[in-house]
């Protein structure tokens, strides 16, 4: 018995409720759940008892006001993984220069490679490595 009137009121309201949803969601996807949450909450704590349209609107706005704010503690998530997507393409540039740059060291005879590899360690003074190369310290 609550089915039959379920699908009657179902078939009154859904298209108007469901442009309802689409003008306050703007996501058919999400509107057609949120469409199809509203009348299985509506069966569930109202049953036959229903006969009124704003009822059924009422739970579709909660419906969608909740979906709403979920959205919106997820969208921070999305920036998050969008900074963590920043991250990765900024660790990449930097695995590529690293790249580029020992590519150009390769390229450089080994005595120059070497002075530069020791000042670029940046914990040796020059006589430091003056003494490692046993060179002279200019």
């Amino acid at each position: 018995m609550r089915v039959k009137v379920l699908e009657s009121i179902y078939r009154k309201q859904h298209e108007r409720l469901f442009g309802y949803l689409m003008r306050m969601l703007g996501d058919y996807d999400v509107s057609r759940d949120i469409l199809q949450d509203t009348f299985t909450r509506c069966l569930e704590r109202y049953g036959r008892t229903i006969d009124s349209t704003a009822l059924l609107y009422r739970i579709a706005r909660n419906l969608a006001v909740d979906h709403l704010r979920k959205r919106v503690q997820i969208e921070p998530l999305q920036e998050l993984q969008a900074d963590e997507t920043e991250h990765q393409d900024r660790q990449l540039m930097v695995k590529e220069h690293c790249r580029a740059v020992l590519h150009a060291l390769q390229s450089m005879p080994l005595a120059d490679r070497e002075v530069l590899s020791l000042v670029a360690s940046e914990t040796l003074t020059y006589r430091d490595i003056a003494m490692i190369l046993e060179t002279s310290e200019s």
